[in-house]
């Protein structure tokens, strides 16, 4: 009789009640679906951008090292031309030398800040992927690379 009386009351409650846990799950689920998609989205842009970052400064480390080469040899030849004509002290190959090799020194400063920008983007790249030791190897390759000779 109790249990009658109570069924009776909960009948007409019963569509509000199945509405209401309705609109809570729908709620939470639609919450969670739009977090993973920012989050994904977020995350897609991060790893584009840190991808951009290092090929624009690939190209930027190589063209400074190529400028500062030139200007290395052109002071170096300037220098050699004052040593040719027989060192004097008043000597306008001398002088461009040394302009020459003040140049050299703004283009290390410059492949500094590059190299310095250079070593942010890939510790950008390896906080926005999965840490794996692929990820690892390819990044320690930029932080101990190898110079040049040349004979």
């Amino acid at each position: 009789m109790i249990m009658n009386q109570f069924l009776a009351t909960l009948e007409p409650l019963l569509p509000a009640l199945i509405a209401l846990v309705s609109v809570v799950v729908g709620a939470i689920l639609g919450a969670r679906l739009s977090f993973r998609n920012q989050y994904g989205l977020s995350t897609y842009q991060t790893r584009q951008g840190a991808y951009a970052e290092l090929m624009g400064k690939k190209f930027l480390i190589t063209q400074l090292k190529v400028s500062r080469f030139e200007v290395l040899a052109f002071s170096d030849y300037h220098e050699w031309l004052g040593h040719l004509a027989g060192s004097p002290s008043e000597s306008l190959d001398f002088e461009e030398a040394k302009r020459w090799m003040r140049k050299s020194e703004d283009f290390a400063i410059e492949l500094a800040k590059a190299r310095q920008s250079l070593y942010e983007s890939v510790g950008m790249a390896r906080a926005s992927y999965p840490s794996t030791l692929e990820l690892e190897e390819l990044s320690e390759r930029v932080y101990h690379f190898s110079r040049k000779k040349t004979s």
